[in-house]
């Protein structure tokens, strides 16, 4: 069934709908031009009100007075490429406009409502720099002027300019006036390059922008420049586009990334703030890890997840009371008691009294692996098993002093004893006199500690200074510990002696170039010319002294600088005059300076015209240029021309010797016959001939021989210069020996059977025989 036949739409109609749009939407793009011609008309003089024909613009005819109608004048722009005879005939390549009735005779050009000045035509290509611009001035006939002159036409030309120029983007309007018999056009114009297009063509665009495609803004040379916090990625090329956000200084290139300017994002399997830490493997107890996922058991410690105490005495010391720990595997020990304790770590202190040692009703006290009895009066001994007489039993120990007192005796014990009969040693270790951990060694009335290390003195109560000796390097500040120090560093050094120097230069702080010099905690950079600042970073304003003299615009480069020079100026710094003087700028002093000659440059004029370069080094470089282009041209004619000649004088030598064969042939022609015409010669006549042929034989033989000691070329060239008198000379003797020849009378019986006629070839050598 026809869909459009039951009044229904298909179900891909939506569908087709939206294609359509997508095409549009991406064939249909908004046309971007990259600059703009713009073209100021000032002012129009025709006092006259004539047209270009010498008629008035109200008639057709010549005025014979004053012309009474003023004109109705309009104007056509046609723009377009340069061409060397400019042609008002379109098409106009860059643009033309044209625009509604101005004003009359001569008046003012103004922006108004309905006509925009300057007249702007706009390009989307790269400015060549040289333009051909048409502008005409025309009068546009009333009804009533086409009506009486029956004619169709419905304008009138006044004034054509057809010019062409060289023409440079920059925003100064080039001013000009044409005049054409009374008719006077004012007129400006000039190159801009449209918004985000930079450049000598305006061909760079350039748009800032800060969004997921970009973050950077645009210099005056339409070069990208990335926002703080964003620098080109790897695979872009230097300053194009900024889209790798800078992470938080010290954030690991490896194992952090960023989205943001100044974050650190770890990935996985690290953490930190810098993303330097790995994550260990889970569970792991006392493991550390160099690789994310790791477990490596410190000292002492095993198993998959370093939770196995393989050192538990080390570890944890489990013994009490001066017992001796011992390792019997994973995680086990055994503990062995000193005497006087018991227990799984000697914890329990044996009680000594337990069996009541002590006698005569003595009472016991429990000491470490011993006790002690404190007898009544009138016993005495460890357990109070000697009963007390008088002193004449020496009952004192251990050199006390008895004495009787009442009928008792009393012991005045020596030091370092103690008990009814002085009979216990007094424990001075008891009281713990040694201090920071010091060991004490109890002695006969005294003691001793054994320190540990890091501490001295009697009692260790003194902490032995490590810092005493100065041991931190580059002004650190030694922080004196229990048997070692710590040294804090002063910025720029690190190292447990401070004794590194922090390289600065790392990071590669400079910039464009520039060579990094390290410092203590600071860095300098030697920057390449043209640029300067703390990393290189700063272009040098080289327009900073002014260095263009006669009102010269100038710019800026990297390590140099450009003059745009006013119409009548050239030179590298404005300094020439189109009339040869040359300017020198004069000091505060009132010294002159000489101009540098530097690279030479194009300057542009206020006609927008190049000028040539007017360094001397170029014109010297040109000369030599000039004359290795005409030796390059003048030799090879040379050679052309020798070549001719050797040429010219071998045809002319073989046709002189073809002359001398035709002449030869001539006269043997002449002679008549030998069958018609009988040549009798006496015996003593043929005698006479064939000696004088012998002499002439023999003579020629000894030319050859003496031809022959030359070579071949001497040989020609001595034919070449003794052929006319040789010619001469062989003349007269063929003229002399065929008078000879010559019969004296006719004569018609002459033996047939025995005629002799000796003829001379072309070398005068006497013939065969005939």
């Amino acid at each position: 069934m026809d869909p459009q036949a039951s009044g229904t739409l298909p179900r891909s109609f939506p569908l087709r709908v939206l294609l359509t749009f997508g095409l549009m939407a991406v064939f249909v793009s908004e046309v971007r031009s990259s600059g703009v011609f713009e073209l100021r008309l000032e002012s129009f003089s025709n006092p006259t009100g004539t047209t270009q024909a010498g008629a008035c613009c109200g008639s057709s005819g010549r005025p014979e007075a004053a012309c009474s109608a003023p004109c109705r004048t309009f104007f056509r722009v046609c723009l377009k490429h340069y061409q060397a005879h400019v042609s008002p005939d379109p098409p106009c390549t860059f643009g033309s406009l044209e625009t509604p009735v101005l004003g009359g005779n001569s008046f003012d050009i103004q922006d108004t409502d309905n006509f925009a000045n300057p007249i702007r035509l706009p390009f989307s290509f790269t400015w060549p720099g040289t333009f051909s611009l048409i502008v005409e001035a025309w009068h546009e006939l009333d009804d009533t002027t086409t009506a009486s002159t029956g004619s169709s036409q419905t304008r009138t030309l006044i004034t054509r300019l057809a010019t062409q120029r060289h023409l440079s983007v920059g925003q100064v309007w080039h001013e000009d006036t044409h005049i054409e018999g009374q008719q006077q056009l004012s007129y400006a114009y000039r190159v801009v390059c449209d918004e985000h297009n930079y450049g000598e063509g305006c061909s760079v665009y350039c748009r800032p922008r800060n969004d997921v495609f970009g973050h950077y803004t645009c210099n005056e040379e339409g070069e990208k420049v990335c926002l703080d916090g964003w620098k080109s990625g790897a695979k872009e090329q230097e300053g194009q586009y900024c889209t790798e956000p800078i992470c938080m200084a010290g954030c690991s290139d490896r194992h952090g990334y960023c989205e943001t300017p100044g974050e650190c994002r770890c990935r996985v399997g690290w953490q930190g703030k810098f993303c330097d830490e790995c994550i260990r493997y889970p569970g792991c107890l006392h493991g550390t890890c160099h690789q994310p996922w790791q477990c490596n058991c410190d000292e002492g410690w095993g198993g998959l997840f370093c939770n196995q105490d393989l050192n538990y005495c080390t570890n944890h010391k489990p013994c009490k009371n001066g017992g001796t720990c011992r390792n019997s595997g994973q995680g086990s020990y055994t503990c062995s008691c000193p005497p006087g304790y018991t227990g799984t770590n000697c914890e329990i202190d044996v009680d000594n009294c337990t069996n009541k040692p002590c006698l005569n009703g003595g009472v016991c006290q429990d000491l470490v692996n011993n006790y002690t009895c404190t007898c009544p009066v009138g016993f005495f001994g460890k357990r109070c098993e000697i009963q007390a007489q008088d002193c004449h039993n020496n009952p004192c120990q251990n050199g006390g002093q008895c004495q009787q007192v009442a009928g008792l005796v009393v012991c005045s014990c020596a030091p370092g004893f103690t008990g009814s009969t002085c009979e216990t040693p007094v424990n001075e270790c008891e009281s713990n006199p040694c201090m920071n951990g010091g060991q004490c060694v109890d002695e006969a009335n005294g003691y001793s500690c054994v320190c540990k290390p890091g501490f001295t003195g009697p009692r260790c109560q003194v902490d032995i200074d490590d810092c005493k000796n100065n041991p931190c390097q580059h002004g650190g500040s030694c922080i004196d510990q229990e048997n070692s120090f710590t040294c804090r560093c002063v910025p720029g050094f690190i190292g447990t002696l401070c004794e590194t120097n922090v390289d600065d230069c790392l990071l590669q702080p400079c910039a464009n170039g520039g060579t990094c010099f390290d410092r203590v905690n600071d860095y300098s950079c030697e920057c390449p010319a043209g640029f300067a600042g703390k990393d290189c970073t700063v272009n040098v304003d080289d327009c900073s002294d002014k260095p263009c003299m006669n009102g010269g615009t100038c710019v800026d480069r990297v390590n140099g600088y450009v003059c745009r020079c006013p119409e009548g100026f050239g030179g590298h710094n404005c300094h020439r005059r189109d009339n040869g003087v040359v300017d020198v700028p004069t000091l505060e002093d009132g010294t002159s300076s000489s101009l540098e000659t530097p690279t030479p440059v194009i300057t542009v004029g206020k006609d927008t015209e190049a000028l040539a370069v007017n360094t001397p080094e170029e014109s010297s470089v040109g000369a030599e240029i000039a004359i290795y282009a005409a030796l390059g041209i003048v030799v090879p004619i040379l050679m052309l021309a020798a070549l001719g000649f050797v040429v010219y004088k071998k045809i002319k030598r073989d046709r002189r010797a073809q002359d001398a064969e035709q002449t030869n042939n001539r006269i043997v022609n002449n002679l008549q016959p030998p069958t018609t015409i009988s040549l009798k010669i006496s015996n003593e006549e043929c005698d006479s001939l064939k000696s004088k042929s012998l002499t002439l034989k023999t003579a020629d033989i000894y030319e050859e021989e003496d031809e022959s000691t030359f070579s071949e070329k001497q040989k020609d060239n001595r034919y070449s210069t003794s052929q006319s008198n040789s010619n001469t000379e062989k003349e007269l003797r063929r003229d002399s020996f065929v008078e000879k020849l010559k019969p004296t009378r006719p004569t018609n019986n002459v033996e047939s059977t025995r005629q002799s006629v000796y003829v001379i070839n072309a070398d005068y050598e006497l013939a065969t025989e005939v």
